[in-house]
Parts: C-alpha cells; structure tokens; sequence
C-alpha cells in the first residue's frame, strides 16, 4: 500500500511540475516576443474547438509574408488557450475575423513562430498564478511522496 502511496505522489509531483514548466514557457516567450519583428498578416480563420477533458479552445489561423516565404501560425498569444473563459472566446471570435489584417509578431531567427498578442497580458497574468500554483502542488506532492519513503526506510 505505501509503495502504491509513493508513485501516486510521484506522479502526482511530476506532472504537477511539468505543467509549471509550460507556464513558465509561455509566460517566458510572451515577454520576449516583445521585442520580435512586425509585419502584416491576414486572418485565415477563427474558431471554437471542443477538446476531450480539457473544455473549449480558441483557434486564431493567420498568415503572413517575410523576405524569404509565407508562413502560417495559430497562436495568438504565447501560453495555454484553455484558461481562456467565454467572454474572452467571444472576444477572439468577434476581434479575428476572417480577412482581417493584423500586426504579426514574428521570431526572427524561427520565422515559424509567431503571436498576434505580445508582452503579459490579462490571459498570462492569469497563467503566472496558475504556473505559482502549479509549483507549489508540486513541491507539496514530492515532498510528501519523500517524507513517505523516508519513513518506510526507518521501519
């Protein structure tokens, strides 16, 4: 039963740790996209995609020309798209719509990547509590899954 005890708490910890990680990341590349390049895009298309156990996600497809190629991206903001609430949905899909033209920010050295939302903004605020959050169940979760083997090795 401990040992069963131990990997749940492991797991638990990893996981919860991992997900830090991806908040850190996009939080991380929001504040650097800041200082990337700007062209003008176009609005392919925006909609609402229903995804298993995770709710609704906002899908911004925009496309944009640099000196060397086309290229197409659907992030508009760096970060996870399913914290996003309906009001903040209906925001994307009223804002993008299709055709429109939009300023795009681009990484220079990966022209592929791209955001249409720079700096921390509302959304990454709301990402940066949750990446705190995140990193304190973790450290809870590892720490209890430590204190449990510590234990069963003194017994």
């Amino acid at each position: 039963m401990n040992i069963i005890l131990i990997i749940f708490l492991l797991l638990m910890g990893v996981a919860t740790f991992k997900m830090f990680l991806v908040y850190l990341a996009g939080v991380y590349k929001s504040y650097v996209s800041r200082k990337w390049p700007v062209v003008m895009g176009e609005i392919v298309d925006c909609y609402e995609k229903s995804i298993p156990f995770e709710g609704y996600k906002i899908i911004v497809e925009f496309k944009y020309d640099i000196g060397h190629g086309s290229y197409k991206s659907d992030t508009p903001y760096f970060g996870p798209m399913n914290l996003v609430d309906d009001t903040q949905n209906k925001y994307f899909l009223n804002m993008y719509k299709k055709g429109l033209m939009v300023k795009v920010y681009y990484n220079p050295e990966n022209p592929d990547e791209a955001t249409l939302i720079t700096g921390v903004n509302a959304l990454q605020r709301r990402a940066i509590a949750w990446v705190l959050l995140s990193f304190l169940f973790s450290l809870f979760f590892l720490s209890l899954a430590m204190a449990r083997v510590m234990v069963s090795l003194m017994t």
